[in-house]
């Protein structure tokens, strides 16, 4: 069994971690396999989840689990594999005098729609019986680990895989990005021109790329390639350029705005096409193209490979 970065599971990973579990008759893996990669639940938030937290009554809008900005940290576990026992310990997130439990941050107190049959059954089975989930945060680690193996994982799966699957299944169903964000417990950012930048956490990112939704996230393309690419290509359009790199539209736009301020390229017209709509602008390079972004500064000869990197010196050095 090998270790290997946190990903999510896909739709026959998961119903085999899931048939697996039920062979086992284990109620505790059962409870984390049929309800984690449906709800996204943080470990802790899931050790908590109460039945307070959950409401399936009305049958015009889904069942939803509103995470509380605290708790009562009331405690019952497994005795054995079906039995489940009070017990007076207090959890590793909880203080022992108040027996409170917290969210994080703000952020995460949130509500989640549950969009799965299977999930609301688990969760309206168990709540008939009990009022809070028997398990604790450190034994999740353990009990996942133990069912990826049984299931024939190669590699030790770990409790994020579970909650990166709801992110996963959300980005697959064309959920927009900062919905995802907010169901998952991720902040979006306060600024809003950040918030059109960078909508979702860094964590996040990969998860929405992979997704069968294209949420245009893409990888970056260094100065030096994008510029080795204009020169090629030149005469072009944002569109060709987009095709070509993998980048997005804001991207492409927000550099070639940048580029045509520096003297390295220029508009030449509109480009001609066959598709309604209006014809998209053209582009080609100047006379005076050049991979290097010299210092606008007129007492200094300095030149960089990278715009980023001329920027960082101009402000630096020659800003008043």
């Amino acid at each position: 069994m090998t270790t290997s970065k946190t990903e999510p599971l896909n739709k026959s990973e998961l119903h085999r971690l899931q048939e697996v579990a039920k062979q086992r008759g284990n109620q505790g893996e059962l409870l984390l396999v049929d309800i984690v990669p449906y709800t996204g639940l943080y470990s802790h938030e899931f050790t908590h989840l109460r039945k307070q937290w959950y409401d399936s009554s009305s049958e015009d809008t889904p069942a939803v689990i509103q995470v509380p900005p605290q708790s009562t940290c009331t405690r019952i576990k497994f005795a054995s594999r079906q039995s489940v026992i009070r017990t007076t310990e207090v959890c590793q997130y909880c203080e022992e005098e108040t027996r409170r439990w917290e969210v994080e941050f703000d952020h995460r107190v949130r509500q989640i729609p549950i969009k799965s049959d299977q999930a609301i059954r688990r969760l309206n089975n168990w709540f008939a019986l009990y009022d809070e989930i028997p398990l604790v945060p450190n034994s999740l680690a353990e009990a996942i680990r133990n069912l990826g193996y049984a299931a024939g994982f190669e590699r030790d799966l770990v409790y994020d895989d579970l909650r990166h699957t709801f992110i996963k299944m959300l980005a697959d169903q064309g959920f927009e990005k900062k919905l995802i964000a907010k169901y998952a417990g991720y902040s979006t950012h306060n600024n809003e021109q950040d918030a059109k930048r960078r909508v979702v956490d860094n964590t996040i990112r990969d998860i929405l790329r992979a997704s069968s939704t294209d949420y245009d996230i893409r990888n970056r393309v260094e100065d030096q390639e994008l510029l080795n690419i204009i020169e090629f290509h030149a005469p072009f359009t944002s569109i060709e350029l987009q095709q070509i790199t993998g980048c997005a539209s804001h991207s492409i736009s927000t550099r070639i705005n940048r580029y045509e301020e520096l003297g390295k390229i220029k508009k030449i017209g509109k480009r001609e096409t066959e598709t309604s709509g209006p014809n998209p602008a053209e582009w080609d390079t100047t006379e005076s193209f050049s991979k290097e972004f010299e210092c606008p500064s007129d007492d200094c000869n300095r030149s960089f490979e990278r715009l980023s990197s001329c920027t960082f010196h101009h402000n630096k050095m020659h800003s008043e």
